[in-house]
């Protein structure tokens, strides 16, 4: 496991886009398989496929998630690999902004809905999900 901790981003550094700030530090949890190594040269032909997971925090180890139980992703995808399931790929778990999460998935601020719920929220299930995806995809 690989722990990075991405820094906010200043304005005036150079290369500085709207779409590529960051607006509070946030950590990102990378497994990879056996095997894996940072040289270009060693990754298989096209590159790693990688597998992008939200809530880094809760993916991976018990005492690090929210509830107590983690989904165990690096433990799921080492028998995935290993079984031949799956060719060899890393995950990359983006941890939340913690008391501030939903601010990272809604597309406007929290409780401003019916019932204090989103907006979109009476028309779940059975509607309203794929053009809500759109939107913050």
């Amino acid at each position: 496991m690989h722990i990075l901790q991405l820094a906010k981003r200043d304005p005036s550094d150079p290369g500085y886009t709207k779409q590529g700030r960051w607006v509070d530090e946030r950590t990102v949890r990378v497994w990879t398989p056996a095997g894996w190594s940072p040289d270009a040269d060693r990754a298989p032909p096209g590159g790693w496929p990688v597998l992008y997971l939200s809530d880094g925090q809760n993916k991976f180890e018990d005492f690090l998630a929210h509830q107590g139980v983690s989904w165990s992703v690096g433990y799921q995808s080492s028998d995935l690999v290993t079984s031949g399931a799956l060719p060899p790929f890393l995950v990359v778990g983006v941890d939340s902004a913690g008391p501030m999460r939903s601010l990272n998935y809604l597309p406007y601020a929290p409780g401003t809905g019916a019932g204090g719920f989103r907006g979109d929220a009476e028309r779940w299930p059975g509607g309203g999900v794929a053009q809500y995806m759109k939107r913050v995809t």
